[in-house]
């Protein structure tokens, strides 16, 4: 990624409800309590990745929009904010239906009203790496290429490797979410 890539923000503001859950699952009419259902996509175990669209009244939250993670115990971790209040009513909403981890964008509709839009994430503690993302290419063979911050890097990570052996030939993305928590992703090749 390139420095002029990397000032510009991660997250644009949607013009309207209908951008902010543009290409988002959401609940199917009839579907039992806590099934959603993406459309077009199967994670790596092959099971459809989960997620909610939840409308609320939170005529005090602060601000028009916010990005969140939500990991285990309660933890949230801001990505985007508009103004500094408390997102705790959005994780509310949220974990009535989704469990933590998930990846959250809240959206002010009118006065009263946002929307919040969850999806759930995989994480990993990776103790000891330092960066912002990490790019492993792994084949079956056990060769391992990995890139930190675009940069080539000796792989020593046995909290990895299960997840290498198990998908090879794959390509793991992790992006750094709080210290050594990463988010992860997995694109079978």
């Amino acid at each position: 990624m390139s420095p002029e890539e990397k000032k510009e923000p991660s997250y644009k503001h949607p013009e309207s409800s209908e951008e902010l859950v543009s290409g988002i699952e959401v609940r199917r009419a009839g579907a039992d309590e806590g099934e959603a259902i993406e459309p077009g996509g199967e994670d790596h175990d092959g099971e459809a990745p989960r997620g909610v669209v939840v409308s609320l009244l939170a005529p005090d939250a602060v601000g028009d929009y916010a990005v969140f993670v939500s990991l285990p115990a309660r933890l949230l971790i801001v990505e985007e904010q508009d103004g500094d209040g408390d997102l705790g009513v959005f994780a509310d909403a949220v974990e009535k239906r989704l469990a933590a981890p998930y990846r959250a964008r809240a959206l002010r509709v009118d006065e009263r009203r946002f929307v919040v839009v969850a999806n759930e994430i995989e994480t990993i503690e990776l103790a000891g790496v330092t960066g912002d993302e990490l790019v492993v290419f792994a084949l079956p063979d056990g060769e391992r290429t990995a890139i930190l911050d675009g940069k080539a890097l000796a792989l020593a990570q046995p909290e990895l490797e299960p997840i290498l052996k198990e998908s090879a030939p794959c390509l793991v993305r992790l992006e750094n979410v709080d210290e050594s928590i990463w988010e992860l992703s997995v694109d079978l090749l």
